[in-house]
């Protein structure tokens, strides 16, 4: 997988710059007819973005920079004709159907390559989120092992999926034991609640 090419990336901004026409201190206008000629453009990333085709052999970093290349394409056509740039736009609010199906389905195409690169680099999970104004974000989570009261000044809570309940409740007695070590030390400064205060 290579990315958009440059060539790729100065068409969209070309095709974008007709539709996202402002005047100096005037609004955007999103207008019905902005709004296909958008769905068009993000259909025409989806299908360059399937065109690039991922190897079995692709290195699993550049999976990962190839798939955030491809979401930053998507969401600058997005962010081009919606996002906020004082003043906000103007004409329709929110998002359209189709530019919300077309990113969708662009968003779509980065599963495989995300999939890819979270198991070769020993990621537990990824995603993939479409928002509105800015488009298409990607992200890649690795477990946070417990941390021990005793080599931390803060606990951290996190969600780490028990293999048995010894684990789970090892870091729970540890968070609990930390929430009174701290409002024993500063009771003014943090009011923490314990399991059994709930």
């Amino acid at each position: 997988m290579n990315g958009p090419s440059e060539e790729l990336r100065s068409q969209i901004r070309s095709r974008i710059d007709e539709i996202a026409v402002t005047l100096p201190n005037e609004p955007r206008n999103v207008t019905p007819q902005i709004e296909d000629r958008l769905a068009g453009i993000l259909n025409d990333i989806s299908i360059a973005l399937g065109n690039d085709a991922v190897g079995g052999d692709d290195d699993p970093q550049n999976l990962l920079d190839a798939t955030n290349e491809w979401a930053g394409l998507l969401s600058y056509a997005v962010s081009r004709v919606y996002a906020p740039a004082s003043p906000w736009p103007i004409g329709l609010g929110g998002w359209g159907r189709a530019p919300v199906k077309a990113l969708q389905r662009g968003a779509g195409q980065l599963q495989t390559p995300l999939t890819q690169a979270a198991t070769a680099l020993r990621a537990n999970g990824f995603s993939v989120s479409v928002g509105f104004p800015w488009g298409v974000s990607v992200g890649l989570s690795w477990p946070i092992p417990p941390v021990s009261p005793e080599n931390s000044a803060i606990t951290v809570s996190t969600q780490i999926p028990a293999t048995d309940s010894t684990h789970t409740g090892e870091h729970q007695d540890h968070t609990a034991d930390r929430r009174r070590q701290m409002k024993e030390q500063m009771p003014e400064k943090f009011n923490i609640p314990d399991g059994s205060e709930r």
